[in-house]
């Protein structure tokens, strides 16, 4: 694979890791822990040092479902939800996928869904009492 093609000559790819490393919380070394890679390597490919092989880039994408093109091109969005769908036959596989989707976040959009969650559970529990009372 070209330079160019995964964007390596503007470290378009190394860019785009890093911005997805950081939306999910990890450092170097726990991006790079359950990857065949190091933390090290993983900071020489952020900083353009390094250009990743084929395999190391389709397992990046595969274990954190990080969009190719975004990590190619810098186009697209960082995250592949329609593979999100996996999580939903796992056990606690909603409260997984959640928590990626909120990592993805930034900080006062997380808060207004936490915001809308609360309040949407209050709501839940008032309607619940009323239907009680009534079927009381």
């Amino acid at each position: 694979m070209s330079k160019e093609k995964i964007g390596v000559t503007e470290n378009i790819f190394g860019k785009a890791l890093r911005e997805a490393r950081k939306s999910l919380g990890l450092t170097q070394g726990e991006f790079a822990n359950p990857l065949s890679i190091t933390g090290g390597y993983v900071s020489d490919i952020e900083k353009g040092k390094a250009i990743p092989s084929e395999s190391v880039i389709r397992e990046i994408s595969e274990v954190y479902r990080i969009n190719r093109l975004k990590l190619e091109t810098g186009e697209g969005p960082m995250f592949l939800i329609g593979a999100n769908a996996k999580y939903f036959h796992e056990e606690g596989g909603y409260i997984a996928a959640v928590a990626d989707m909120m990592r993805a976040m930034d900080e006062d959009t997380q808060k207004d869904i936490f915001l809308s969650v609360q309040k949407e559970k209050l709501l839940r529990e008032l309607l619940n009492e009323r239907q009680e009372k009534k079927a009381g």
